[in-house]
C-alpha cells in the first residue's frame, strides 16, 4: 500500500509515476522490474494512478493499462486498487481503513472495496461520488 501522490503521463504512460517525495518518483517503467509475484494486492491510494483525470483527443480509453496498472501486472501482482482522479486525504484514509478491515474479515477484494465505498456513501460528509468512486479494483477480484 502506497499513500502518496501520483500522476498519469498522457504522452508516455510508462512515465506515469508515484512520488515518495518531490525528488524521488517511482515510474511505471521502473515498476516493471519489481518482483510482486507474492503480493496479492497492490493499493496505490494516490491521485491519478488508474486513469488520467480527463480523456483528451488522441488518448484511447484503456491507455491507463499502459501505465501503472500494466507495470504492476507485469511485475507479478494479480490485483491492484488504483484511482480514476484526484482523491481527498481524509475520505481516502477512512475508505482504506474500512477496506482493510473488510479484507481481514475474509471477504473478496471486490466485496471489501464495495463495502468500504458503501461506508463512505452512508457517511454524510463523504456521500458524494467524488469521495468514494475514484477507487477501482483492476485484475483478480477474489
Amino acid at each position: 500500500h502506497l499513500a502518496t501522490h501520483g500522476e498519469f503521463d498522457r504522452e508516455l504512460p510508462l512515465a506515469s509515476r508515484v512520488y515518495f517525495n518531490q525528488w524521488e518518483p517511482l515510474y511505471a517503467g521502473e515498476m516493471l522490474g519489481l518482483e510482486l509475484q507474492g503480493c496479492e494486492l497492490v493499493v496505490l491510494s494516490a491521485c491519478q494512478t488508474g486513469l488520467p483525470p480527463e480523456i483528451e483527443e488522441g488518448l484511447v480509453v484503456g491507455d491507463e493499462l499502459q501505465g501503472l496498472a500494466q507495470a504492476l501486472f507485469v511485475a507479478g501482482t494479480p490485483s491492484a486498487v488504483l484511482t480514476l482522479w484526484n482523491v481527498d486525504d481524509a475520505s481516502t484514509r477512512q475508505l482504506m481503513e474500512a477496506m482493510y478491515w473488510e479484507l481481514m474479515s475474509g471477504v473478496s477484494k471486490a466485496e471489501a472495496l464495495r463495502r468500504a465505498q458503501l461506508s463512505l456513501i452512508h457517511n454524510i460528509p463523504y456521500r458524494h461520488p467524488y469521495y468514494w468512486a475514484p477507487f477501482v479494483l483492476y485484475g483478480v477480484w477474489r
